[in-house]
Formats: C-alpha cells, structure tokens, sequence
C-alpha cells in the first residue's frame, strides 16, 4: 500500500480538520469542492497505479522463469547431443584424405530365389568368370554385393562378363527376356557385352544409363562427382533422365564425364583400364593424393597425411590388386624418395 495512502486512511476520522478546510475555502468565496470524493479518486488512482505495478513485476517474473527454463532445456538436449555424437579421431595435425565407412565384413554375397550365398574364393573368380545359379522362375532377379579389398567377375546369363570392384553392387534378371537386357549397377565395373543387334543391353546406374552394342567399357558410378563411362572397344551412348534420349555417343578410346551441364567427351588411354580388370592398380602419371584415396577405397582404410607438400606429386605406380595391402604400401614406398606411407591400425599414414 502506498504510504500516503496509508497515513491517510489512519487520519480518514479526522472530521475537525475537514471541516477547517471547508470553511477556509469558503471564507475565499471559493467553489467548495467535495473533499470526501476528492480523497476517493486520489485512492483509486493509487491503487490503480499499484495494480498495474503488481502485474508488471508478475510479467517480469514470469518471462524471467521461462527463459531459465529454455536455456534449461537447450542446455540439456546439448548435453545429450554431446554425449551421443561420437568424437571425431583425433589424427595429431593430421589432414583427413579419405574416411573409411565401418566395415561391413569380407565376404562377398549373391543373392537369389533360393537364399543367399556366400562365395569364398573371388581370387579364384578375378581369373575365370563364375556363372551364378538360380533355382527359380527367369524372372527373378540376382544380386552380387561386393565388400572393400574385394572383387568378382561374373558370367551373365546372355555369356556377357562383368568385372565388379569393391565396393560394389549388380542386379540382374535370372534370365534375360523380352526386347532389352538390363542391368542395373551401383560402384564400378568393367563390361565385355555379348553383342545382339535385337536386343540392346543397357546399364541403368543412380546418375545416368548406358546403351550398349555389344562392346568393352568402364562404368563408374560410386558417386555423382566422379560418374563416368570409359569406352575400351565399340560403341556406346549415354543418357540422363526418364526419357532416355541419348546424350552423347562414343567411340573406342573416348570417356563421359557426367557434369551438371550434361556430358563432358574426351579422349583417354584405354590400357590402364585393360590393367585394371586383369587385377593391377595402374596408375599412369596420377596426382599422389588419387593414389592414396583409391587404395582408401579399395581396401576399406582410412587415409591421413601429416605432409602434404607431396600430394599433388604426379607418380607412375603399378601394383598387384589381388593380394593383401601392406605389400602396396611397399611398393609405393619405393617410389617416394623421402617420404613415408605407413599403414597400421586399420589406416594408411603420409609423412
């Protein structure tokens, strides 16, 4: 209560002083006012005043309590992200080339009508091409997954062969039936159709297809950034969208690269890929840092490089693709003169 307010309520009986005042003002020939109603409105302003104070500072109160509780629970939902989202490795200055995924395990998987298999010689598959079995009706469709540091050639029903890398994935019917035969690839692969003027054979990847007829080629589509297609003999025309008009045709030693444009022709040495598919690495005057991140994805590791002065070094480096990876690592060591590509612990180290 205000203090005026309160001294005046104690002194409300004081009729004399009233009355004093009354007759002060009328000695003046003054309008006399009423005094009563002129003490009530005083009142009722002051407490108006009050109230609208009292209800102010429960405003304030009350944004005050909400914003403690937001900071509140934004600060535990960080806690909680903080404590699930795990740490990244810590690589000591090191520069992060290639991340690889968690393993998914090392065998490669076929899967059909009747169950999945399980093959456990792909060696022996890189030199002569396994012709898969399916129990049931010729539609049904064959999947081979291919883990990293793995490979498989296989034979399709219609005696084309197909060379999947790792990392890889081909889908393809029992039987092929009908006016097309089509195949549908996730990774890369090394193609050698069995030409059929009739009967078109076509690679649907994620980012574009391809028009075979009957021909060797390369088909890169691991992702979008590095889509292409690589014409060793014969021809080929690619295509983007659901209409399927052809974008570009190629010729024996020409590559597509897929851009946001459309398809970028050009040119290329076809022997690397040759070696590529008889199961070497073979790089013919490739930037280090390509040769690091395709040994990364190859064999399913990591790539980290504490100097990177010598990444964009220009190299020729040949190396068997069959075998296991610390052999690689030597053979690449001896072409470094001064440095040092270390692998331990699941990843490959540039010093």
């Amino acid at each position: 209560m205000n203090p005026f307010l309160h001294n005046h309520q104690e002194d409300e009986g004081s009729f004399p002083e009233r009355l004093h005042i009354r007759h002060a003002l009328a000695s003046r020939k003054a309008v006399v006012p009423d005094v009563d109603s002129e003490w009530k409105r005083l009142r009722d302003r002051i407490e108006e005043r009050e109230e609208a104070e009292r209800r102010r500072h429960a405003k304030r109160r009350l944004i005050r309590a909400g914003i403690a509780a937001a900071v509140a629970v934004v600060v535990a939902v960080a806690g909680i992200i903080i404590m699930l989202t795990p740490s990244a490795p810590d690589h000591g200055g090191g520069m992060e080339l290639y991340i690889a995924e968690a393993p998914k395990g090392g065998c490669i998987t076929v899967t059909t009508s009747g169950g999945v298999k399980r093959v456990v010689a792909p060696k022996v598959a890189r030199n002569a091409p396994s012709v898969i079995d399916n129990d049931g009706c010729p539609e049904d469709m064959v999947v081979i997954e291919i883990p990293a540091g793995q490979e498989f050639a296989v034979m399709l029903p219609d005696s084309s062969r197909v060379w999947l890398w790792a990392n890889s994935r081909l889908e393809y019917p029992a039987q092929f039936e009908g006016t097309e035969r089509v195949v549908t690839l996730c990774g890369d692969a090394y193609f050698d159709v069995a030409p059929s003027a009739e009967r078109p054979f076509i690679v649907h990847t994620e980012y574009f297809n391809t028009r075979v007829y009957g021909t060797e080629f390369v088909v890169r589509a691991s992702e979008r950034k590095n889509a292409e297609v690589l014409l060793v003999e014969g021809c080929v025309g690619v295509s983007t969208g659901v209409d399927g008009e052809e974008a570009a045709r190629l010729q024996s030693g020409q590559e597509a690269s897929l851009t946001p444009e459309g398809f970028d022709v050009t040119d290329f040495d076809p022997y690397p890929l040759q070696q590529w598919r008889d199961g070497m690495f073979f790089f013919e005057d490739n930037e280090l840092l390509d040769v690091l991140v395709t040994l990364g994805k190859w064999y399913g590791v990591s790539i980290v490089a504490y100097n990177d002065e010598v990444l964009r070094r220009r190299v020729h480096f040949v190396a068997d693709r069959t075998g296991d990876i610390e052999p690689v690592i030597e053979d690449l060591n001896a072409i470094l003169s001064g440095r040092k590509v270390v692998y331990e612990n699941g990843q490959i180290s540039l010093y």
